[in-house]
């Protein structure tokens, strides 16, 4: 019995990681196609800059849609939701033949991602305690981290071999892959009895966003990770064209 509920929360830990795995490749995969999407989409740099834009304005608002949604519906039901979304969004990448078309999967790709993000950590929140989850955050951070270091150069590969679409096709198989596992795998943590109604959980919002501490801990992390971003964004095209 032991056993069998230590193979569970393993499981679980896994999974979780496996979740969040889906956001730490969703700038870096396609980021060395970004100067060959603009020439085959006859668009500027300035412009397909801003598929990144897009994706992170999208990726803030999906955390805060899907954060709303797992608290109210529960967790598994939420990730499923924004699963499909990415595979859609993932999809219509492949068929873009004009910036605007990329720009809606671009959005559509990083709205469905902050349900990874919610849930892989709610995950954790529901199921671990003290020194536990201490450990599981751990892996749950390793496995972001992964993608930014991996992800590019897969991505190089697949688009100096077979062209840009295909890194939106793996896209599509990854976020398939990530939703079979959930499907199939995940139980939902998420007790019937402590879910919010959507009026509670929004002022919990307000709550939070009245925190002092709170606002200046977001300044000072978002700070920190945009200057992580600025290899993604600029990397492809120093690497390309210099």
């Amino acid at each position: 019995m032991i056993g069998t509920s230590k193979r569970s929360e393993n499981f679980t830990i896994f999974l979780a990681a496996f979740i969040n795995s889906l956001g730490g490749i969703g700038i870096d995969l396609y980021a060395p196609s970004i100067p060959a999407i603009g020439r085959a989409l006859h668009t500027s740099q300035a412009v397909m800059l801003s598929t990144i834009t897009v994706f992170l304005v999208a990726y803030a608002l999906g955390q805060l849609f899907f954060g709303l949604f797992s608290d109210t519906k529960g967790r598994k039901p939420a990730v499923l939701t924004g699963l499909f979304a990415f595979i859609v969004g993932s999809v219509l990448a492949t068929q873009a033949h004009r910036i605007e078309t990329l720009m809606i999967a671009r959005a559509l790709q990083g709205f469905a991602i902050g349900s990874c993000q919610v849930v892989a950590r709610a995950m954790l929140v529901d199921n671990f305690k003290g020194d536990r989850f201490r450990v599981a955050i751990i892996y749950l951070s390793l496995a972001f981290g992964l993608g930014p270091v991996i992800a590019p150069y897969i991505g190089g590969l697949v688009e100096d071999s077979v062209g840009w679409r295909w890194n939106f096709a793996i896209y599509c198989f990854y976020g398939f892959t990530v939703l079979l596992f959930v499907l199939f795998g995940m139980r939902e943590s998420l007790d019937v009895s402590k879910r919010q109604t959507p009026r509670y959980a929004l002022l919990g919002y307000g709550e939070i966003l009245s925190s002092r501490e709170f606002l200046l801990s977001v300044i000072l992390l978002g700070g920190s990770f945009s200057a992580f971003l600025m290899w993604n964004i600029l990397g492809p095209y120093l690497i390309q064209v210099k």
